[in-house]
């Protein structure tokens, strides 16, 4: 795996990057280096999104513009 490969396949899942590379990223301190900012950034996201509550009725809602989309395209 090359450093190209190794950051898109890092895009794909920064916590669970797979055994290939995590191999690389073993071996190259600038991946490592890169691995470390994108992961660090992925948390912090994941973060924001976990604090979000989504508003109240909001799955009823979405449910009820599915089930009239589906009656409008019959």
């Amino acid at each position: 795996m090359n450093c190209l490969e190794f950051r898109r396949q890092l895009m794909i899942d920064p916590l669970h990057p797979g055994d290939e590379a995590t191999a690389h990223e073993a071996a190259c301190n600038a991946c490592a280096r890169h691995a470390r900012e994108v992961r660090a950034e992925e948390v912090r996201l994941r973060a924001l999104i976990n604090g979000i509550k989504p508003p109240e009725g909001m799955a009823e809602r979405v449910q009820l513009a599915i089930r009239n989309e589906n009656r409008a395209s019959r």
